[in-house]
């Protein structure tokens, strides 16, 4: 059985609401290196190489309190959330993000074509959003992009392409392909946390639904 001390408990609880060592210093009043040091011995008790896997194993244990998120309280609608990424490490990390952040669903798939077979499917229910990778098998972002925006039943679902550090010209490629977002991934679990969070209440708060066209702030 894994015992946590009261200062413990604090860091794990403000870990997994997306702050990083230094806002957790200055919310306890402490040194970045001690918040630095008891990370690590957290990270020893739960036995985990990193964040994530030290927040999903102490979700399992019973062991966080988690309060409202930095960016906010949870709107109330529940997002149909559909992520393309042929990656099982950034499918998970995507996931664990989103379980720490809000109470949204999620289904995976792990190329275009799988994704557009996904929707067809009867018992499918029609994504609120679609995140989307670009560098997939069998079919690319780009490509499956163009196949939603062609077709009628999918045109208006808003996608945001969810991909690693690119150049201007694709990134401006994808928003004339249709797209809503360009975000790049991180690799930093905590900002993920905080991107998730971010914009599923930015989404929820400005878009009526059904959706459809381009977030406050973005452009094409």
């Amino acid at each position: 059985m894994i015992t946590l001390s009261k200062r413990e408990s604090e860091i794990l609880d403000l870990l997994s609401e997306g702050h990083t060592s230094s806002e957790i210093s200055g919310k306890l009043f402490l040194s970045k290196h001690t918040v630095e040091w008891h990370r690590k011995n957290l990270l020893k008790k739960f036995n985990a190489s990193n964040t994530t896997i030290l927040l999903k194993n102490a979700e399992e244990k019973g062991l966080l309190h988690i309060r409202n998120r930095k960016t906010g309280p949870i709107i109330d609608k529940k997002l149909e959330i559909l992520l393309a990424e042929d990656d099982e490490i950034e499918q998970q990390f995507f996931r664990t993000a989103l379980r720490f952040s809000t109470d949204h669903n999620l289904s995976c798939v792990h190329n275009g074509k799988k994704l557009l077979s996904f929707l067809e499917k009867k018992r499918s229910k029609k994504p609120d959003v679609i995140f989307l990778d670009l560098n997939m098998p069998v079919m690319n972002g780009i490509e499956v992009l163009a196949e939603l925006k062609k077709n009628d039943k999918y045109r208006e679902i808003p996608v945001f392409i969810y991909a690693s550090p690119t150049s201007p010209e694709v990134v401006s490629d994808c928003f004339k392909s249709g797209a809503s977002l360009f975000i790049t991934k991180s690799a930093d679990f905590e900002n993920v946390i905080v991107l998730v969070q971010s914009l599923c209440n930015l989404f929820n708060k400005y878009v009526k639904f059904p959706f459809y066209g381009v977030l406050p702030g973005t452009s094409r």
